[in-house]
């Protein structure tokens, strides 16, 4: 079983969520019929239902897939072994889930800094030059606290 790399994104990890990385961890590697791991019996049994469920979590129907999901996830964030060498089921496509969503999001924070852009040059626009520069003063404001 390869060492469990976890990533320091900022976060402190409980002593549940460590365990449950360290569960997925071994649970991915494990092939002992009778495991005395806690749960690893489970979550091989949770990792092979969601390859075969025809449900999946689309819906959110299956509440199976959606536990494995969750594991899968949670190890996936705080994974920090290179995607070749990382053999935790749909590790890679995980982080690559993960890094899509991170893309989205600061997109959509570019978008709402954006319109405040918009509204700043709308108001300047109609504004004398003093007020000019108390609203880029503003703007600069807004786009330091959502940006940075």
């Amino acid at each position: 079983m390869a060492n469990l790399h976890l990533q320091d994104n900022g976060d402190t990890l409980t002593i549940e969520t460590r365990r449950e990385i360290a569960l997925i961890q071994h649970a991915s590697y494990c092939q002992t019929l009778s495991c005395t791991f806690p749960k690893c019996l489970r979550v091989r049994k949770l990792i092979r239902h969601k390859e075969d469920c025809m449900i999946g979590i689309d819906e959110g129907d299956c509440s199976e897939c959606m536990e494995i999901w969750d594991l899968l996830k949670l190890h996936a964030k705080y994974c920090n072994t290179p995607d070749p060498e990382c053999e935790v089921h749909c590790c890679r496509a995980m982080k690559a889930e993960i890094a899509k969503a991170k893309r989205q999001s600061n997109l959509n924070r570019r978008a709402e800094v954006m319109g405040f852009v918009l509204e700043a040059v709308v108001a300047a626009s109609n504004s004398n030059v003093h007020d000019v520069h108390l609203n880029l003063s503003a703007l600069e404001t807004c786009i330091n606290e959502y940006i940075i």
